[in-house]
């Protein structure tokens, strides 16, 4: 991510970003669809390592054809620092919009990871699907997901304001899961669908703006380091948040771990919005 965000940093330029970097972003979304719709009946079909291989084979290609596109956009590289934990710390606190960036990614990372790996079994326990029909519901997040991807770059764009939607995008995922959380089980299930349309609209569709914003608030060369010292803190949330959930499904149940999300993604929300409005004043 931080190499294409420096490659497309340079080419785009920043009113295209927010479009460019969502359309970048649903090719990991497009990915994952591919992979779970082609690899297990190759598995099964053949054998289990026949799906490795067939990785293997699309990753030598996409090298081949990357390494021939690379004479026509390869630029000699501004000397990079290496950066560590605390370097990367000091370069996204230096800037009041990067830390809030940063600080904003940490609830939204761990909201979309939750809703992408724990739905399922949400859906079994506590909303009384079966595991068809859980699938079928968590499948139509994942396809809103693809869209929010796409349109919420157009909603940028139109906007001007990649900053906007993120605040948007992370009240939006946290109404979704205080919602899910503690009225789910009594939905009828035309409610239920729409609700985690919107859920995953919102909690999977944020990626390619963000980038894109990253990549706006960058100075001059330096969008790899950029992204790469943000992405850092929007990891940590992909690691807290599945614990988070192990503490407190046992006695709140998963519910009670979605409304908890809740209210850090609103808090995220929340510092972006502040920083929005101090940034004007």
């Amino acid at each position: 991510t931080p190499a294409s965000s420096a490659l497309l940093g340079r080419l785009v330029p920043p009113e295209k970003r927010a479009m460019v970097f969502s359309i970048r972003q649903t090719g990991s979304q497009i990915g994952a669809v591919m992979g779970s719709l082609l690899l297990p009946p190759l598995a099964v079909g053949l054998a289990p390592n026949s799906a490795y291989a067939a990785v293997i084979v699309c990753a030598v290609i996409g090298f081949v054809s990357f390494e021939r596109l690379r004479p026509a956009y390869a630029v000699t590289p501004p000397a990079m620092p290496n950066l560590g934990l605390r370097q990367r710390l000091q370069l996204v606190s230096s800037d009041r919009r990067m830390a809030a960036l940063a600080i904003a990614s940490i609830p939204f990372s761990g909201m979309q990871v939750i809703l992408n790996t724990c739905f399922v079994s949400f859906g079994t326990a506590e909303l009384g699907l079966s595991h068809v029909e859980a699938g079928w519901v968590l499948a139509s997040a994942q396809g809103a997901g693809l869209m929010g991807r796409l349109g919420w770059g157009v909603v940028a764009t139109r906007l001007r304001s990649a900053h906007a939607v993120l605040v948007m995008a992370g009240a939006g995922m946290a109404v979704c899961a205080l919602l899910l959380g503690l009225w789910g089980p009594l939905l009828s299930r035309s409610i239920l669908v729409l609700l985690t349309f919107v859920f995953g609209l919102t909690a999977s569709g944020w990626n390619g703006v963000f980038i894109a914003e990253i990549a706006n608030l960058a100075k001059p060369g330096r969008v790899a380091e950029a992204t790469g010292a943000v992405l850092t803190a929007s990891f940590l949330g992909l690691v807290a948040a599945p614990l988070l959930v192990a503490v407190l499904a046992p006695r709140f149940g998963l519910g009670g771990s979605f409304v908890a999300l809740a209210l850090l993604s609103a808090a995220g929300a929340a510092v972006l919005l502040m920083e929005r409005v101090h940034a004007r004043k």
